[in-house]
């Protein structure tokens, strides 16, 4: 990413001429948050939550909080029910 896209990245406008980055999660037009689908989107991959801490650059506390708002939204009380969901609602990225 160009420091431009990065800026606009952070500030959360969507790049010239409507194109999404590839890889980057989609807007939350569902139940979750940003943060909290691109929590799910790491609990689907079957990080643990210090390796979602480590890849978000959150603490560990502050993962388990994500999950504890995702399992409310969700109506769900486990890891795989979430990453069952994500994978369900969500395509994978193209190669």
């Amino acid at each position: 990413m160009t420091r431009d896209e990065v800026v606009d990245y952070a500030l959360e406008v969507e790049p010239p001429g409507g194109r999404e980055v590839v890889g980057r999660p989609q807007p939350a037009d569902g139940p979750l948050s940003r943060r909290e689908m691109q929590v799910a989107s790491l609990i689907a991959e079957g990080t643990t939550n210090a390796q979602v801490a480590s890849r978000l650059f959150i603490s560990e506390r502050t993962v388990e909080s994500h999950l504890a708002s995702i399992f409310n939204k969700l109506g769900v009380d486990s890891r795989l029910q979430v990453a069952r969901w994500f994978a369900t609602t969500h395509e994978a990225a193209p190669a």
